[in-house]
């Protein structure tokens, strides 16, 4: 409960500073419709609608709709099925292009000697050559896992950052809002739907990971750790993004279950379940990062059930490994909070044929309550150094606990993070701090913040520094009760945390 309303306050907070409107200070080209069979008008679910040469993008619902945008000049829809031709629409630049009748001719193509006949038969395991083909990769995922070593160490920068989502505050016409202008300049776009966003908040790590087979055991050893933005000012102890760290555990495609907020699904590679559960579909034959793949589409069987839609990408070295896939929760799946996740995880091959992952990354659309702003989360991990040697292991190994943190994490410099984050900060992350030094320039946000931090924390504090506060007025929430006579009271906290008995009337 304090959790959610730590969020309700900082989407209060942000909509009171900023104002929430519909207009946006860039173009933002829009389309929605439906996806229907040519000849027998029949709409037609799980259809992949992508803006050309992006990758923003979305497949179609259960009843053949689909909705998405984007604000970087993109105006051609590419929509692809199995069966179907391609087929490109022409939007109109800047403009909401809505109620969209995009129809698909069937068609027959040949891929990887497997011949996918159009005709609308009923889905079949039996002769199915995508059945055969996963079948075959779950056969093989053992041997292509990285767990099949013994042990193994590699380095990982892993950064989180949270934004408001569709963000579109109307600065210029409202008195009050024109002194926060400035916003406009820090304005980004969601990698995951081409919205407009807000960035509010980056975290970072780097660390060291381990992992040995017998006796099992994995170790994480923080090497440095850095917080920016607006929830470093409000966030108390790290409560703002405790909720979010549930899904950003990260998962394991190999794993016969998938865990996320606190719900399981079955894994699309599955040993004893996969099969029975999904649907799998032969699309194409691509390249991916130099290695020629299938593109292997899958949908629960049941709609309603808790799978996952999305692609595996499957070598063609006789192997089977996997290369990449994405994994989209179903948009009819109630996750709690949670409007839209995917996940995608690419993996390279090392020199001894090992195949280790490269990188993965997290999408969520969430909401704290139906019909609010909506916020946007995107976690980034990317994987190097590995070996397949642990130094040290008996030492490492024999620590206590699965999580370390180095003395010196939180007080690395702005050069070594230059020089040692895997990935360099979008423009708008590395402003951060501009912006937040900018927002403070208004009196009017001060107010709001120091309100924020009452509302969050729950105490007011005696001294202006907050770390030399010997006695803080609270918690506000339980400050004016009545005793058993009837009579008002008030509590405190001293500077341990404790709270205790402060006044009485």
């Amino acid at each position: 409960m304090i959790r959610s309303i730590r969020y309700i306050t900082l989407l209060v907070l942000l909509q009171f500073v900023t104002g929430i409107s519909v207009l946006y200070a860039q173009s933002i080209t829009s389309a929605s419709g439906i996806v229907r069979d040519s000849v027998s008008g029949e709409p037609l679910s799980y259809v992949s609608v992508m803006f050309e040469n992006s990758t923003i993008g979305a497949m179609t619902d259960d009843d053949g709709a689909f909705s998405l945008q984007n604000d970087k000049g993109l105006t051609r829809l590419v929509v692809s099925s199995l069966g179907y031709d391609n087929k490109v629409v022409n939007l109109k630049a800047g403009q909401k292009n809505n109620a969209l009748n995009v129809l698909l001719r069937p068609t027959s193509f040949e891929i990887a000697e497997v011949v996918v006949k159009p005709k609308r038969e009923k889905y079949s395991r039996k002769d199915n050559p995508a059945v055969e083909l996963i079948k075959k990769v779950i056969e093989h995922k053992n041997d292509n896992r990285i767990e099949a070593k013994d042990e193994y160490q590699s380095e990982v920068y892993e950064k989180l950052s949270m934004s408001l989502d569709d963000f579109n505050p109307n600065l210029e016409k409202n008195k009050f809002l024109k002194k926060f202008k400035f916003i406009k300049n820090y304005l980004d776009t969601s990698e995951f739907n081409g919205k407009p966003i807000l960035t509010i908040s980056v975290r970072e790590t780097i660390s060291d990971q381990y992992y040995r087979k017998h006796p099992k055991a994995e170790k994480t050893i923080t090497k440095a750790k850095r917080q920016q933005g607006i929830d470093k000012t409000l966030d108390d102890g790290g409560a703002i993004t405790a909720n979010l760290e549930e899904i950003f555990k990260g998962v394991n495609i190999f794993d016969n279950n998938i865990n996320i907020l606190l719900n399981r699904f079955v894994s699309p590679l599955s040993s004893t379940l996969a099969v029975s559960y999904y649907k799998y579909y032969i699309m194409d034959t691509v390249d991916v990062a130099g290695d020629k793949c299938v593109d292997l589409a899958f949908v629960p069987v049941n709609s309603q059930s808790y799978g996952f839609t999305g692609r595996l990408y499957i070598t063609l070295d006789g192997n089977y490994a996997v290369k990449k896939f994405l994994l989209n929760t179903p948009a009819n799946i109630n996750l709690n909070w949670v409007d839209k996740l995917r996940i995608e995880q690419e993996f390279k091959r090392m020199p001894d044929s090992t195949w280790v992952l490269a990188n993965e990354n997290t999408y969520v659309n969430f909401y704290i309550v139906k019909g609010a702003q909506q916020l946007y989360a995107h976690q980034l991990r990317n994987f190097d150094k590995y070996q397949f040697d642990v130094q040290n292991a008996d030492s490492i190994f024999g620590l206590l606990g699965p999580i370390h943190e180095l003395p010196e994490a939180t007080a690395q410099t702005d050069t070594f993070w230059i020089h040692n984050r895997h990935v360099p900060l979008k423009e708008k992350e590395s402003a951060l701090d501009d912006l937040l030094a900018q927002l403070r320039k208004v009196p009017a946000f001060n107010v709001i913040i120091k309100t924020a931090e009452i509302l969050i924390t729950g105490y007011i504090p005696t001294t202006a520094d907050k770390d030399k506060s010997k006695f803080d007025f609270g918690p506000m929430n339980t400050t004016f009760s009545a005793n058993h006579r009837g009579l008002p009271h008030a509590c405190g906290r001293y500077d341990d945390g404790k709270p205790q008995p402060a006044l009485v009337r």
